[in-house]
């Protein structure tokens, strides 16, 4: 059955030939509704366009993927064949996606090398560091005076990164702009003070009409029937006064009115109908205002306009040299990255722009028009998250200048919540408040019907949003036109839609860090949401998405939406699971916090540097080395011997001259790792791997798919690092450590997924766009995170630049009055994103909405007053949610819980479960007994094919050899005394993991020097000269002495062949091996680029297992390939090799012939035996 469209929605769909703001509401079908807008444009019958014709621009690569998807499956439904083919092609992309095909098709018009790659963005602030410090090197070198008063006044005494950080902040925030380097000289105009005063102004205007409105209420109390009737006349006074001061338009005026405040006495006259409950509340009420207004007196209005700008002068030639030194970074940078054939992400827009427009005209470049000319619609999805550049560049190749009216932008300022990515909400807000709603050529249509939600879950919604939102917090005034409308249909239910939990706690333990604190407080939050889950899966009825009938809740409905997961998602997951409550966390952060990981990082620190003392410990404590507290105590305890040694040693000193005297493997395994230079980031991280086995002990831990799937992340993060300009342990160090410093974390890996029956965790930004029918909202009591507000210098895009003063001996810190007015506004604007956040979250459940948090009651408590004072002086959700409720009377949604909920939760399922017991007992009893015994027999029975169930999906090529050889002695037991050597192979190799000091465990047997022998042999024809082979006389001993010796030499000089294990060699193991009657069929073969070493395989054997190996070297021939294995056990006879190997050899060869065809000969070489044996 087809879609019935709305009228505005077919408004969205048909208009044509105008620029089109469309507004639309949460769950009103917005995506559906411009994929419909496309496919009528193609297909309209009178003025049809191709796919290619439009420009479709979508906030992320899967939303552009998953809209030509939809648009590739309806158009194939639509039997219409060109456009289908046209789709791949189409330009329904990211806008980085779009700036980089203007890049690729117009480089000249900038100059930019065609050869040029994408930098990864971490590389790219890497660079940024890299410059910035050679910036400052520059400076301290020529003894720049402006640049060192700079930092004399505001570096602290050990180091000058905040001064490095204020310039690159200044750098950073330039890079959303158009043109950053105007934005940055910007910042030092004359009129930027003026307009700060003017936005202090603006700001003083809104808190006094906040206290107008409470002053209104106050008089309302009092003419009420319980009011305190001789209150009014002050109240009314008040009023008068304070709608004054709202007409007041200058800073002077203000600060003139603000002076000149006199307030009356409350009269003592009594009022017999007076409750006396609301004669303390409008005294409260009158408190309140009179302090807000008596803070706005304190922090703007006690000095002139005139000396505001005396201060900001003091500091005006500080902010000069930040800027000045912000410019000079930018030219650093972008010589750099010319230098290394780099863009990253903000290039890419700015060099779009740059072929698009030209800076100093602001006119459209030849680039543009031609632009102009192929795409007849532009469309801009989640146009509310679009910034300055992006707006620059999609309205350039517009037919604005040509009064050709062909955007058309889809998005919902309320759900605006990227802000930390330099989006531009006020965008919108421009477009929303300036386009009409009727019929013209930039036209607004306002989708506000919810197709998602219960029409109680949009009530709480609405209830909530009509007293917070509005045009001073939050950016768009939450009005009819902006309310959500109910237009779902769902069947009628007794179930509350909207609950709000708040658990009172009152007892703090002070033994505890704040940081325990808070963690004790998200723990007990996440019982009580473990409880009300229980309890909505034992009873709660939800509508089937699929077959639309009502079922049983499953956990996969429910999500949990949290501010933050980093520190919460863990213990919400743990907390879950020990209530049985399967849970999934879509975590992007804790990869690099995960044990593993972080071990082997220490390694690849001590490896780039042993001395480090954290790293050191962290390495000995591990099942790597396995000492324990009492020997790192002795390792200290021996370094600050100041009388046996010339200094006290660090840690790490002592712990290297420790395992050095003491002969520990852990000291000459970090010896061979440092020796190899020639390696690159990742294959040391294998290295590693393969010398001590630790890959292979974290996979048999608890979680242990995870575990080794985040080491396996951690190879391939190093092989992305790979890639960049960077190279070597220390810059992959140093890009680890810029990933966490702003936190470009990406999760722990997820080894078992999240599909199934799962309760999903998940934050409120991953949520947009997704729908649950059940959603809680927890953390609602977390304090907001204010970081941007501090600093001793602060920006604000329209306010321009301020900085504190810092003055005397010892050093000051004063803000002054242009430094707190920005600090307002950013803390209006973040409070605003809040705002924005909240309404994501609440917007999400299609059934029912819980919030949750936990407060002391004395934080809860609130008057059901909510101004503007209030709402900018909230420092969690639930201080504006709790007192709209009171206000407006909605408090029934709101339960207060204590200790006796967990009781009560866990008396109700005891009961349950002893009834259901009851019951099954019951029905037992009244079964038929054959039947009954019919159940016991198949709960008895025994599969007969559990061999083939517990048999492994994957083996290694060792593990079938050891079952072959097995079973061979199986065979001639009894029969052949020797046969016992084909269970164990003489000196079997133990990874370094496995090693233990003698002391520890007399049991586990030491690396022995035949298995350190064997590496050696391995190691050395794994990187021997083949090709160079190629020209040595054969017939010539002394040619193959000679060149058998300079490969020897050379392997040790570069580190290919570590110093440990070239000391293994006896002397003439690669003499012998050239004298055999296979090397000069090797180099040859070599010398064609038809010789293959160390070939990693997997096949699959006909009962379906697979086996994988690495074959040592084989090589084409003109009777097809030849197979080698190289062997170093102590053997007597060749005979003792084929019965232990001849298995292993077979598998390879049966792989080879799969992989390169025939292979003519299967070869074992024999160090020991020098002989080459044919299998």
């Amino acid at each position: 059955m087809g879609i019935t469209w709305s009228d505005d929605q077919l408004k969205v769909i048909n208009l044509r030939n105008r620029d089109i703001l469309v507004s639309a509401a949460a769950g009103s079908g917005k995506t559906t509704v411009l994929v419909e807008r496309i496919i009528r444009r193609i297909t309209d019958p009178t003025d049809p366009i191709d796919i290619d014709e439009l420009l479709v621009v979508t906030f992320t690569k899967a939303a552009a993927g998953e809209m030509k998807e939809r648009i590739g499956k309806a158009l194939d439904d639509l039997n219409l064949r060109k456009q289908s083919a046209l789709v791949p092609h189409a330009q329904i992309t990211t806008i980085d996606s779009f700036c980089l095909f203007v890049i690729r098709n117009y480089f000249e018009e900038i100059n930019l090398d065609p050869n040029f790659r994408v930098a990864d963005e971490t590389e790219g602030q890497l660079l940024v560091k890299d410059m910035l410090k050679e910036l400052f090197d520059a400076e301290y070198a020529v003894e720049n005076p402006d640049f060192l008063a700079l930092i004399d006044q505001y570096a602290d005494a050990r180091s000058d990164a905040k001064v490095r950080d204020m310039v690159e902040k200044i750098y950073q925030s330039a890079q959303s702009a158009a043109w950053p380097k105007k934005w940055m000289n910007g910042l030092l105009e004359d009129d930027t003070e003026k307009r700060a005063i003017q936005k202090v102004v603006d700001l003083a205007v809104a808190d006094i009409q906040s206290a107008t409105r409470m002053a209104q209420l106050a008089l309302e109390i009092c003419m009420s029937p319980s009011g305190n009737t001789p209150y009014c006349e002050v109240f009314q006074s008040d009023l008068e006064m304070l709608r004054g001061l709202e007409e007041c338009k200058t800073f002077q005026e203000l600060q003139e009115g603000l002076s000149s405040l006199k307030y009356q006495k409350l009269s003592s006259s009594k009022c017999e109908t007076a409750s006396p409950e609301l004669k303390e509340k409008v005294k409260a009420i009158r408190e309140k205002y009179k302090k807000q207004l008596d803070g706005l007196k304190k922090t703007y209005f006690f000095m002139s306009e005139e000396e505001i700008l005396a201060q900001q002068q003091r500091v005006f030639p500080y902010m000069k040299t930040l800027v000045n030194l912000a410019i000079k970074l930018d030219c650093y940078v972008r010589e750099e990255k010319k230098k290394r054939h780099m863009v990253d992400f903000s290039d890419m827009e700015h060099l779009a722009l740059s072929i698009l427009v030209d800076e100093e005209t602001g006119q459209a470049r030849p680039a543009a028009e031609e632009f102009r000319k192929h795409f007849k619609e532009i469309m801009i999805d989640e146009y509310q998250d679009s910034n300055e550049v992006q707006e620059a560049i999609l309205t350039a190749i517009s037919g604005h200048e040509q009064g050709n009216y062909n955007m058309f932008m889809v998005g919902d300022v309320k759900q605006s919540i990227y802000r930390f990515r330099m989006a531009k909400p006020e965008l919108f807000i421009g477009k929303y408040e300036s386009y009409s709603k009727e019929d013209s050529k930039q036209q607004r249509i306002d989708l506000q019907c919810n197709y998602r939600s219960r029409e109680g879950v949009l009530d709480f919604c609405n209830d909530i949003f009509y007293k917070l939102m509005n045009r001073e917090l939050g950016g768009v005034e939450y009005d009819d036109e902006a309310k959500l409308n109910y237009g779902a249909k769902y069947p009628d239910s007794e179930e509350p839609c909207a609950e709000v939990l708040i658990f009172n706690k009152d007892e703090i333990n002070e033994q505890l860090s704040e940081e325990e604190q808070e963690n004790d407080k998200i723990k007990l939050e996440a019982r009580m949401v473990a409880h009300r889950i229980l309890d909505l899966r034992r009873k709660m009825q939800i509508r089937d998405k699929r077959t639309e009938e009502m079922r049983g809740a499953e956990f996969s409905d429910i999500v949990i939406l949290l501010r933050s997961i980093k520190t919460a998602g863990p213990i919400f997951v743990e907390t879950l699971e020990q209530y049985g409550i399967p849970a999934h966390v879509d975590s992007t952060t804790g990869y690099f916090d995960a044990t593993e990981v972080n071990l082997i990082l220490n390694f690849l620190r001590l490896i780039d540097n042993p001395y480090q003392d954290i790293p050191m410990a962290a390495l000995l404590k591990s099942p790597i080395v396995q000492l324990t507290d009492e020997d790192l105590a002795e390792i200290k305890i021996e370094g600050c011997k100041e009388d046996e040694l010339p200094k006290a040693q660090s840690f790490a000193e002592a712990a290297l001259r420790y395992l050095k005297a003491n002969e520990h493997p852990f000291y000459d395994l970090l010896l061979e790792l440092r020796s190899r230079k020639d390696l690159s980031v990742h294959e040391m991280i294998q290295l590693i791997f393969r010398r001590t086995g630790y890959d292979s002990y974290v996979a048999a831990l608890p979680g242990g798919k995870t575990r080794y799937a985040n080491l396996t992340t951690l190879v391939e993060k190093a092989m992305i690092f790979e890639q960049t300009s960077y190279k070597g342990i220390f810059h992959f160090l140093r890009y680890i450590a810029q990933m966490r410093k702003y936190e470009k974390d990406f999760g722990e890996a997820d080894a078992e997924g999240e599909n199934g029956d799962v309760v999903h965790i998940k934050t409120i930004h991953k949520s947009k766009g997704l729908e649950y029918p059940i959603v809680f909202v927890s953390g609602m009591s977390k304090n907001f995170n204010m970081q941007d507000e501090k600093g001793d210098m602060l920006l604000h895009p329209e306010l321009g630049m301020a900085m504190r003063e810092i003055y005397g001996n010892p050093r000051k810190k004063k803000d002054n009055i242009m430094l707190s007015a920005i600090k307002n506004y950013l803390h209006l604007e973040a409070l605003g994103e809040e705002m924005r956040i909240l309404y994501v979250a609440l917007t999400r459940a299609k059934e029912k909405l819980i919030l949750t948090g936990v407060a002391p009651k004395k934080e809860i408590e609130t008057d059901g007053i909510l101004g503007f004072g209030e709402k900018a002086a909230a420092k969690c959700y639930y201080d504006w949610i709790l007192p709209i409720l009171y206000q407006s009377g909605k408090h029934d949604y709101v339960k207060e819980l204590d200790q006796s909920y967990f009781e009560k939760g866990q008396q109700e399922q005891t009961v349950e479960k002893m009834l259901a017991y009851g019951e099954v007992c019951d029905k037992i009893d009244k079964a038929d007994s054959d039947k009954v015994q019919l159940v016991l027999d198949s709960m008895a029975y025994q599969y007969p094919y559990q061999a083939d169930v517990s048999r492994k999906s994957k083996y290694s090529v060792s593990e079938i050899k050891h079952e072959s050889m097995k079973q061979r002695y199986d065979a001639l037991e009894g029969e052949v005394e020797t046969a016992p050597f084909l269970l164990q192979e003489k000196d079997p190799y133990i990874p370094a993991f496995a090693r233990t000091v003698q002391e520890q465990d007399p049991q586990m047997p030491q690396v022995s020097a035949g298995a350190l022998f064997g590496t050696a042999v391995h190691r050395m024809m794994e990187v021997l000269d083949f090709a160079q082979l190629a020209k040595v006389d054969f017939a010539s001993e002394e040619q193959l002495r000679a060149y058998a010796d300079a490969q020897l030499a050379q392997m040790k000089e570069s580190g290919a062949l570590e110093e440990a294990l070239f000391d293994r060699l006896h002397g003439g193991e690669l003499l012998d091996f050239l004298k055999s009657p296979i090397a000069e069929s090797m180099a040859k073969a070599a010398a064609a680029g038809e010789l293959y070493r160390e070939k990693p395989f997997v096949m699959q054997r006909k009962d379906g297992t697979l086996v994988q190996g690495i074959i040592d070297v084989f090589w084409k021939t003109d009777e097809g390939m030849v197979l080698l294995d190289y062997k170093t056990d102590r053997v007597e006879q060749a005979q003792e090799l084929i019965l232990r190997y001849e298995e292993q050899l077979l598998l390879y060869k049966d792989a080879l012939e799969k992989l390169f065809g025939p292979v003519s000969r299967t070869l074992i070489y024999s160090f020991r035996l020098k002989e080459v044996i044919s299998i």
